[in-house]
């Protein structure tokens, strides 16, 4: 007579019945506890949602962040219908969108069951893509004193939050006195026309007008003084009036096109065309 395998025996299945039961059994006693890979954070942040202060107030509550196996539901989704700030900012192209979020991704910037006073959001400045915020961290990547950076030198309230004095807090220590006159020339809010990786700034190319000549040696704010944003910069007149009205020997007699006569050597080399006087040179 053949005998059954061992894990079919009476006793065997008895075995598994028992511990199923006592899976079961705390699972309900724990709420789901003894699944969890550790405890959840309990940092508060702003006012509460749906009741909630933090995620620790959902221990026990798996069912409120994870989907039933096999559901076409996402983790995200569930993130998202608590958090409908954020949602509205990923619709809006706010700056989660800016951050390619998605509900496929939360998890990438955002974990949890890591204890009580660990913070949900991960935000390592080495691996973070801060470019896709609008501002890369190209140019940041040492302190003045050779250290790195770490998201609270910049974000020192919250890291969805960043104060304009900030740049100029930390550019005054290293160079006062640019510092102070660049913003006397351009402004206050850095953002309008930094990005992090100096496409204004040391990388910049005027190739829009070329600096030519005397030109080449000219201070920004010769010709941009109180141009805060991109857009304003962009909009400098090019025509040479603009600047050299209060010179014009003319009085502007001979119009405004003073590139017939003049270049950017030197504003007083100029050769006459006395075809545009009164007085053409014929006969």
């Amino acid at each position: 007579m053949r005998r059954p395998l061992g894990c079919l025996t009476f006793s065997a299945l008895v075995a598994a019945v028992v511990v199923v039961l006592a899976i079961l059994g705390a699972a309900f006693a724990t709420g789901n506890g003894i699944f969890s890979p550790g405890p959840l954070s309990g940092v508060t942040r702003g006012e509460p949602i749906g009741g909630v202060t933090s995620h620790a107030d959902l221990a026990g509550r798996c069912d409120a962040c994870h989907a039933p196996v096999g559901s076409s539901e996402r983790m995200g989704d569930r993130c998202l219908t608590c958090h409908a700030q954020i949602r509205q900012e990923v619709a809006s192209k706010g700056p989660h969108a800016r951050l390619l979020a998605t509900t496929a991704n939360c998890r990438d910037c955002h974990t949890d069951h890591r204890g009580v006073t660990a913070s949900l959001t991960l935000a390592n400045p080495t691996v973070f893509p801060h470019e896709q915020t609008g501002y890369s961290l190209g140019a940041h990547q040492l302190r003045g004193n050779g250290g790195g950076f770490a998201c609270a030198d910049c974000h020192t309230v919250s890291l969805s939050t960043f104060a304009a004095p900030t740049c100029a807090s930390c550019h005054q220590a290293k160079d006062a006195a640019f510092t102070s006159a660049h913003q006397a020339t351009f402004g206050t809010v850095c953002l309008n026309c930094h990005d992090g990786v100096e496409t204004l700034g040391k990388a910049f190319r005027h190739t829009t007008y070329a600096l030519t000549g005397a030109h080449a040696g000219a201070q920004c704010d010769s010709c941009h003084h109180g141009q805060t944003t991109v857009a304003a910069l962009k909009a400098t007149t090019t025509a040479c009036v603009s600047c050299h009205a209060a010179k014009d020997v003319h009085q502007g007699r001979l119009g405004t096109s003073c590139a017939d006569c003049h270049t950017t050597t030197a504003w007083t080399d100029a050769t006459i065309n006395h075809d545009l006087t009164a007085l053409p040179l014929v006969g």
